[in-house]
């Protein structure tokens, strides 16, 4: 599979603000269920999701695990290791959905957020989106039921991949939405029993996404804005950089000019 670097919002921008990271990442191919960092674990590796989703994940006191953020394509995994040094955190990083991602040593990314104010101001903007997500997650958490939880998850996913069919189990529900495997079920059967979805041994298809809207929380339409508008934000920032002239440039033009000469074509402003 091949795949751009423009498949993963964030890490396009960041390139465009430091073009020395393309030669470090690199694609790899990600298997639901795989646990790419444990709790308590030296972090090494960051990664870009292209169309897998990554689940930072939080143990609790009684051994349940429970989703305290989602990274798409808009974003990476380790900012806050990266930033705050937080090299062995208490979360573990899950592959919930699989797909592609870009990997990128952590290391890398440190020198380079050290070497460029906009690398730097990127990460911190993003680390700053995440704890907004995660306050609103909580509050969701909660004050909603657990079918308007999973009914505004599944519109969340629905945003993020533009797809109806979901690739997930009622443990991998549980996990995400901090539930219980019961409660996981009892709402899949209700929103089955209504013609909302259907379901199959590990996977879930939307069929009635009106219904679906009817029966979740608000949460998912704030945090809908919020990552699109973050979209908008890193596509401003990678976009192409305007062609500008040096003085020394100017002078060459101006010489040529004057002499009849062809002056030498002027080249695109380089990453700063």
């Amino acid at each position: 599979m091949t795949i751009c670097y423009s498949g993963n919002h964030l890490l396009h921008a960041l390139l465009a603000a430091q073009t020395t990271l393309m030669a470090h990442v690199r694609p790899v191919e990600l298997s639901a269920g795989t646990v790419l960092q444990q709790a308590f674990e030296p972090v090494r590796q960051v990664y870009f999701p292209v169309d897998a989703l990554l689940s930072v994940q939080q143990s609790l006191a009684d051994g349940h695990l429970t989703e305290i953020a989602a990274i798409g394509s808009e974003g990476l995994s380790g900012v806050v290791a990266c930033l705050l040094g937080a090299d062995r955190p208490s979360t573990q990083l899950l592959v919930t959905l699989r797909g592609w991602a870009y990997q990128l040593d952590l290391e890398v990314l440190r020198a380079s957020a050290r070497q460029s104010e906009r690398v730097r101001a990127l990460l911190l903007r993003y680390m700053a989106r995440q704890l907004g997500e995660l306050s609103q997650l909580h509050g969701c958490a909660t004050h909603h039921s657990a079918l308007q939880r999973l009914c505004a998850w599944l519109l969340q996913i629905r945003a993020r991949f533009e797809c109806d069919a979901v690739a997930v189990t009622h443990d991998d529900l549980g996990n995400i939405l901090g539930l219980r495997r019961e409660s996981v079920s009892h709402a899949l059967a209700r929103l089955r029993g209504q013609g909302t979805l259907t379901t199959r041994r590990f996977s879930l298809r939307m069929v009635d996404v009106a219904a679906l809207q009817q029966q979740a929380c608000a949460c998912h339409v704030p945090l809908q804005a919020a990552l699109q508008q973050w979209r908008r934000e890193l596509q401003d920032c990678a976009a192409p950089l305007p062609q500008r002239r040096s003085r020394a440039a100017d002078r060459r033009q101006n010489l040529a000019a004057a002499g009849g000469r062809r002056a030498s074509p002027v080249m695109p402003a380089g990453p700063h």
